[in-house]
């Protein structure tokens, strides 16, 4: 513990004026030829962002656990603002249950963040990938809309873009949020439930034996994904996450 500490600290020392509060991958951290310092950097760049996109998760979880709590089905301004964000959330995370308490909790929840740094890490070759730099696009998601950049070696009867992001904040949350509600990564949410009904860590190691829908090379992706963590000692992140409970 000790050891990641320091580990993170240095991180911090390195890069907080170059990318803490950057809402890009940058000129200045492009520039950074050392494979270790640049490695730093990128988790230096990720992990607050990653925090707050988690706390944000954090904040609906606590809004939902609350509603249910205090059952707010009063004809009053207060439980009318309530269901109207309800119904929001309803729609965000596709749950056509209005009412389904035990949907949204399964839905609404944390990624741990060694795996959005491994993936974010893979996925964007540590932030170097094209559409890293000119699209913000760190986990590769796709779109089918006109605002994309168009794969270099796209084969000619397909028509996805590279999805354009606003910041880093707006890809990470893009990509929770896929997770979080998205039929392929069923499995995952099934595990995370199960883990926090028992109250225990749900690792990115566990969570990575999960992701074979994310890849088309399938399973293989997993074991990448798990000897990323490893290699880069991400695990050790997922122990400074924000509170379960707000």
């Amino acid at each position: 513990m000790i050891a990641s500490n320091r580990v993170l600290l240095q991180c911090f020392v390195l890069c907080f004026l170059l990318v803490l509060n950057a809402a890009s991958v940058d000129r200045a951290y492009q520039k950074i030829t050392d494979i270790k310092k640049k490695k730093r950097a990128f988790v230096a760049m990720m992990l607050p962002k990653i925090h707050q996109e988690n706390y944000k998760i954090l904040k609906e979880r606590h809004f939902i656990q609350q509603f249910f709590k205090k059952q707010l089905f009063l004809n009053s301004s207060r439980s009318r603002h309530d269901i109207q964000r309800l119904r929001d959330l309803a729609r965000k995370y596709r749950i056509a249950d209005l009412y389904d308490e035990m949907l949204f909790l399964k839905r609404i929840n944390q990624i741990p963040v060694s795996l959005v740094l491994a993936q974010g890490a893979l996925e964007s070759a540590w932030g170097q990938s094209r559409f890293a730099r000119i699209a913000n696009n760190i986990f590769g998601q796709w779109t089918y809309e006109e605002d994309g950049v168009v794969p270099l070696h796209r084969a000619k009867n397909k028509r996805h873009k590279i999805k354009r992001f606003q910041s880093i904040n707006h890809a990470i949350a893009a990509y929770m949020l896929n997770l979080n509600r998205n039929n392929a990564y069923k499995i995952f949410r099934n595990i995370r439930e199960q883990r926090t009904y028992e109250g225990k860590l749900f690792s990115g190691l566990e969570a990575a034996d999960t992701m074979q829908n994310y890849s088309a090379v399938g399973k293989e992706y997993n074991e990448i994904l798990k000897k990323m963590i490893r290699k880069n000692h991400f695990e050790a992140f997922d122990n400074k996450v924000a509170p379960r409970e707000l």
